[in-house]
């Protein structure tokens, strides 16, 4: 995925959660559409910092072997 798709994903479930907290229902009836927008972005976090993390080490793979 990279940091790109980790980017996407935090975009999306961002844009979901404030989608669904501006519209025109109460908040109250969709917490857990609401948790499954956090656990996007959450995803998304990790994703993208894990990367970042192993480009800032100069590893390319898991195996923490130099490239």
């Amino acid at each position: 995925m990279g940091p790109v798709g980790g980017a996407v994903l935090i975009v999306l479930g961002s844009v979901g959660a404030l989608f669904l907290f501006l519209g025109p229902w109460q908040p109250d009836d969709h917490l857990g559409i609401a948790f499954g927008f956090a656990k996007v972005v959450a995803v998304g976090l990790v994703v993208a910092g894990t990367t970042l993390l192993s480009r800032r080490r100069g590893t390319d793979g898991a195996d923490g072997e130099e490239a």
